[in-house]
């Protein structure tokens, strides 16, 4: 049990850490950020994709089928 919360300290660490350097080449560029900066965002993402296994986004709800306005002609 304390592992796991270690690890989930230093994942959210890493995580701020990570924001933070995007804010700044979202700032700056990508391309224009000191190399030691871009090989610590890849350290970050490596890092972070062991533990969770790649890329993952939002996961958006699934809107049911409806018809809506005047007639639908039968077909639903």
């Amino acid at each position: 049990m304390v592992g796991e919360l270690e690890t989930l300290s230093k994942l959210l660490s890493d995580s701020i850490e990570g924001m933070n350097i995007a804010v700044l080449a979202s700032h700056k560029g990508y391309q224009n950020i000191d190399l030691d900066l871009r090989d610590r965002m890849t350290a970050i993402s490596a890092e972070t994709t062991k533990f969770y296994g790649g890329a993952r986004g939002p996961q958006l709800p699934k809107k049911p089928h409806t018809v809506t306005g005047g007639d639908a002609g039968g077909a639903i």
